[in-house]
């Protein structure tokens, strides 16, 4: 919106010379720029519709206004490179090309874009990344072609100039993607339909109006309706089956994987996705395409920590903890850039390790977790319970009690902390956190039996019985519940 309001004013201007236009003109491309900063290409785009309509460009009229908003339009390019670079994780051997590749890759997407913009079938989410190399001779064949087609629409332009201003702004919209600046998605593709959202607009605004020139006779007004009615309604049709695809994160990973099974992003993601639906056999399949992202790419991490996320959930702990300590090695080398998936692999890794037995490591891995996320209420109680079965009670009570402060109306928080508080021999204060965790979830058969277990153990059988009898009203084949009653009985 701050883009095409800022080329409107700008445009307005340039006939006007009003400098309160001009300032408005200012404003919102820097708020586009604040926006997204693809909108970074506006001042060139803005000189190529200059030349369309004049048919040369003049240095003080033409170029000199747009200074700013070129200043303007570098700072933000040049902000977001380095943020791409430094905090993105767009840099490495996957990022590592000559001049001539990027040239290649440049000349070879602007022909992806533009046939996919006029062709657009088979979409995909996630597109194959092309082996680029300059010593291939057919790779060449794509900037050639560009080439080629840019001289002769510039031998045209004595007919017409709109053929040439419109590929131009549609390639120079694309500059900040077609490969001369490393963004994260090239890991992947080096190619995305989104990216050509703001520079289809040109080739659009062509096609529309060859549309309403080659129909521009009075014969044949009812012809041209029924070509725009006939044409909106196409892509109306493809544009309703794509939407299909993006029902939920699930289906689009698929479909992805169905037109491009080597996208190692789609296994990944669906394995992360299907590890969080809690279904045993969902989490078999996300570990198959873990495993298939793995073949793809050995060395990535994410991959490798949804694989030993859905080995953990399936309880193959063993092999869990193996690809886990595969993923700790490679993550001395090179962290993860986003801290909350940092946090959430040695929050991970301490469980592969508690599990196994292996609790003095555990506790350093989520200690680890939590100097990078200090209020995850659930790592706090992951350390309190091995802290508590090491015998570090009051170390233990300390994370239970934080646990409780992050969720205070969590039940479980409650009953963590009142059993770490029964081991240190604080029974009144225990006895008050479990009243709290029944008060919190009355409908929950387990918190009646754990206040009851605990009346139990300090001596007060009596008091037990009808917490007992409470889980049992609401559960009746709770045998923990049963078994409490009967020994509860037994004392009373």
């Amino acid at each position: 919106m701050f883009y095409f309001a800022a080329a409107l004013v700008y445009l307005k201007f340039d006939d006007t010379r009003s400098s309160r236009l001009y300032g408005i003109a200012l404003v919102l491309f820097v708020l586009a720029l604040l926006s997204k900063t693809v909108t970074a290409t506006l001042p060139a785009g803005l000189l190529i519709v200059l030349w369309w309509k004049r048919g040369s460009l003049d240095w003080r009229r033409d170029v000199v206004p747009l200074l700013a908003m070129f200043a303007f339009g570098i700072a933000g390019g040049a902000m977001t490179a380095w943020f791409e670079h430094a905090y993105i994780g767009a840099r490495g051997a996957a990022f590592d090309f000559t001049f001539i590749e990027r040239c290649l890759i440049a000349g070879r997407a602007v022909w992806f874009y533009l046939v996919s913009l006029v062709w657009p079938v088979n979409l995909s989410f996630v597109y194959p990344r092309w082996q680029v190399s300059q010593s291939v001779w057919w790779q060449y064949v794509y900037p050639i072609a560009m080439i080629g087609l840019l001289a002769a629409l510039w031998l045209y332009r004595g007919r017409s100039r709109a053929p040439l201003a419109a590929l131009l702004f549609f390639g120079v919209t694309l500059g900040p993607a077609l490969g001369f600046v490393n963004v994260y998605p090239f890991k992947f593709s080096f190619v995305a339909d989104h990216f050509q959202y703001l520079a289809s607009a040109s080739i659009i605004a062509l096609v529309c109006a060859a549309i309403a020139r080659g129909f521009d006779r009075p014969s044949w007004t009812k012809a041209r309706s029924f070509a725009c009615v006939v044409l909106v309604g196409v892509l109306g049709v493809l544009a309703w089956r794509q939407s299909h695809d993006y029902v939920n994160a699930a289906t689009l990973y698929r479909a992805t994987i169905a037109r491009n099974p080597g996208a190692v992003m789609a296994h990944t993601n669906l394995a992360m996705e299907l590890n969080n639906s809690g279904d045993p056999a969902q989490i078999a399949e996300g570990v198959e395409h873990a495993r298939l992202a793995l073949q793809f790419e050995p060395d990535d991490v994410e991959a490798r920590f949804n694989l030993a996320g859905g080995l953990m959930l399936l309880g193959r702990f063993g092999e869990a903890l193996t690809e886990y300590d595969v993923v700790a090695a490679a993550l001395a080398a090179s962290p993860m850039t986003d801290p909350q998936r940092m946090a959430a692999f040695h929050r991970s890794y301490g469980k592969a390790l508690h599990a196994s037995g292996r609790k003095g490591e555990a506790i350093v891995q989520y200690a680890a977790s939590l100097r990078i996320a200090p209020d995850s209420a659930a790592t706090h109680t992951d350390l309190g319970v091995a802290l508590g079965q090491q015998g570090r009670v009051d170390e233990a009570i300390q994370h239970f009690s934080d646990a409780l402060r992050l969720e205070p109306s969590v039940a479980d928080r409650h009953t963590n902390l009142g059993s770490a508080l029964m081991q240190a021999g604080r029974v009144e204060s225990a006895l008050a956190e479990y009243r709290a965790a029944v008060a919190l979830a009355p409908n929950v058969p387990d918190v009646y039996a754990d206040l009851g277990t605990a009346l139990l153990a300090a001596g007060r059988a009596a008091e037990a019985i009808p917490q007992f009898e409470a889980a049992l009203r609401l559960d009746p084949n709770d045998s923990r519940a049963r078994g409490g009653l009967a020994r509860a009985r037994g004392k009373s």
